[in-house]
């Protein structure tokens, strides 16, 4: 059997490219693989075939977090740390290997069954690596039926990486069809999102999240508070660690005991402290190598936390696996949603205030333009980066469960522009000078034109360079249609390295096509022989999610797919002239000629 050197070379060919791209170059893989899926084990994802004949087997599994990689640090020897810290330990290895860009292997045997170690550099988080294993066993034969399978769920793990981008080549997510008769979005007490503790909620507040029991008893408090930043570890003990991160997250209430260390785990120190009638005990929890999150438990009455362990014990593994802002992020959308036409009414709203700027996250040499809504409302406060149509947003639910995205505004009686003061602000302070006062559509207008919004990632040096393309064509008939193309390109330095990647992404409204392109060669010589090259070009759907028909009407731009579904965006233009318009948080333009 050659499972080894099959599983070996695929996984260092491919993997290797994936992996230094990061989620830049793949973010927009598809779905799982037919007759593939994926669960959660060991602290990581296993991705694998539904179905395997006897024998056989083979599983990608990824770590669910990034691990510290010390500038100069001997990369062999911190795979083999890494391996023992992730409780990766199986196998008769042989002597790790790290290539010139810092991607290191090391195959394995255990039993009948190929292995392979792999670090990976990140592109998002400097000086951080990524864990994958890869376990096969089979024929050649048997193991090649599941090789693109096997292309696809590493982008996706790629994917899932995907820090720094901003936006997907989807249009912003659907919702339902309208009923006849709309119903209101539940208040929190009743409302549910995937991962969330039957009968909990989470509410954002003091740069974190708060979990909590929605219906508890008279003098009964049970609350799970998560700083959303992580802090890096500094060489001090664990107790010294939770003190000093306690005072930067401002976290200090209680009259504590003396911080305790805990035993070897993710959980690295606790301290136990009493605040009138509640009990606190404050966690410091491992995150990765070189940095940590804090949690504080507030709890007061008699059983609380025998009655409410079940729920407890899912909001910390929500922590452990780090979706404390995903599930929460879920929750509170969905909370705060609900029916056209039961939210905001148009008269209740003042303007609607558009800022731009251009962006640029760390390391990159090229940026792009980001907007932000601001929701003013005639009583006097606004909201904060609305994603959906105002008349579907719950005030009353925002207000509770995300109120660091309200403030006050008002418009001085000297002077042009407007002034806000948010929740921690003692003065007001003057509205961002690159901005605007959006206009609403009228209603039953017709637009006559394509309205594009191109933007870049990354950089072309080092890493990857990513570029989009998203258009809207609006026609005076009422009918539309939407494209979305992007190119990632490897950076010049990996390209002399003798790495090259590139993939080509077009969605339309005939359906859409993936290219990715890979090949690597042992000289940085233009004309040298690839040692592997490979490719694939996938095609799915008939367009039909992209184009339609569209109405416009106040606030809302409304469209109808030909694939049945209905989706409604927030909608804004510019001025009278129609050249560009805003859907969510994005401005489309016609090009200039």
């Amino acid at each position: 059997m050659n499972a080894n050197n099959l599983a070996a070379q695929t996984a260092r060919r491919w993997m290797m490219a994936l992996g230094l791209l990061a989620a830049a170059t793949l973010a927009h893989a598809a779905n799982l693989p037919d007759g593939w899926a994926a669960r959660f084990e060991n602290n990581g994802t296993t991705f694998a075939p539904v179905r395997m004949n006897p024998g056989e087997r083979f599983e990608v599994w990824v770590a669910g977090t990034l691990f510290g990689a010390p500038q100069g640090a001997n990369l062999p020897n911190l795979l083999q740390q890494i391996r023992q810290q992730a409780g990766m330990q199986g196998g008769q290895c042989q002597p790790a290997q790290a290539s010139q860009t810092g991607v290191v292997t090391q195959n394995c045997m255990d039993g009948n069954m190929a292995l392979q170690y792999m670090l990976l550099p990140s592109s998002t988080s400097s000086g951080k690596v990524q864990l994958v294993r890869v376990r096969a066993a089979g024929s050649d034969e048997a193991l090649a039926r599941y090789r693109d399978g096997f292309q696809q769920v590493l982008q996706i793990v790629m994917q899932g990486q995907a820090q720094t981008m901003t936006r997907g080549d989807s249009q912003p997510q659907a919702q339902p069809q309208p009923q006849a008769r709309p119903q209101a979005q539940p208040q929190p007490e009743t409302a549910r999102a995937d991962g969330m503790p039957d009968g909990w909620y989470a509410r954002s507040e003091n740069d974190g999240v708060t979990f909590e029991p929605v219906r508890m008893n008279r003098g009964e408090k049970l609350e799970i508070w998560i700083r959303s930043s992580s802090y890096e570890a500094k060489g001090a003990s664990a107790q010294a660690q939770l003190a000093e991160v306690r005072k930067r997250a401002n976290a200090m209430d209680g009259d504590c005991q003396s911080p305790q260390v805990a035993p070897p785990g993710l959980v690295l120190a606790t301290q136990a402290c009493k605040d009138g009638d509640a009990a606190l005990q404050y966690i410091l929890l491992r995150h990765g190598t070189y940095w940590v999150y804090l949690l504080r438990v507030r709890a007061a009455g008699n059983g609380v936390l025998e009655r409410y362990k079940d729920g407890f014990q899912q909001v910390m593994q929500i922590a452990r696996q780090k979706k404390v802002w995903e599930v929460a992020n879920e929750y509170i959308a969905r909370a705060i949603r609900t029916a056209p036409g039961q939210g905001v009414p148009d008269g209740d709203i003042a303007a609607v205030h558009v800022e731009w700027k251009i962006a640029r996250n760390t390391f990159e040499t090229v940026g792009r333009m980001e907007y932000t809504n601001r929701l003013l409302l005639k009583d006097g406060t606004g909201y904060l980066k609305p994603s959906f149509p105002p008349d579907e947003l719950n005030v009353k639910v925002s207000r509770q469960l995300e109120p660091a995205r309200w403030f006050q505004w008002r418009k001085p009686l000297f002077g042009k522009g407007y002034e806000m003061r948010g929740p921690d602000d003692k003065d007001w302070r003057p509205f961002p000078e690159q901005s605007w006062i959006a206009q609403q559509a009228r209603s039953g207008e017709r637009l006559d034109g394509a309205y594009r919004y191109l933007a870049t990632y990354g950089t072309a040096t080092v890493g990857t360079l990513r570029t989009t393309n998203d258009t809207w064509y609006f026609k005076s008939d009422g009918t539309y249609e939407t494209s979305f193309f992007a190119r990632t390109t490897t950076g010049m330095m990996e390209s002399l390295n003798g790495h090259s990647v590139n993939t080509l992404t077009l969605a339309n409204s005939k359906g859409r096509s993936t290219t990715a392109g890979v090949s690597e060669t042992a000289s940085t010589k233009s004309t040298a022989t690839p040692v592997f090259a490979g490719g694939s070009n996938r095609r799915s759907g008939d367009g039909a999610d992209r184009r339609g028909r569209y109405r416009l009407k106040g606030w809302v731009l409304e469209v109808e797919r030909d694939d049945g579904r209905v989706e409604r965006h927030f909608v804004s233009f510019q001025h009278d002239k129609r050249d560009s318009i805003n859907i969510g948080d994005v401005q489309y333009s016609i090009p200039r000629k």
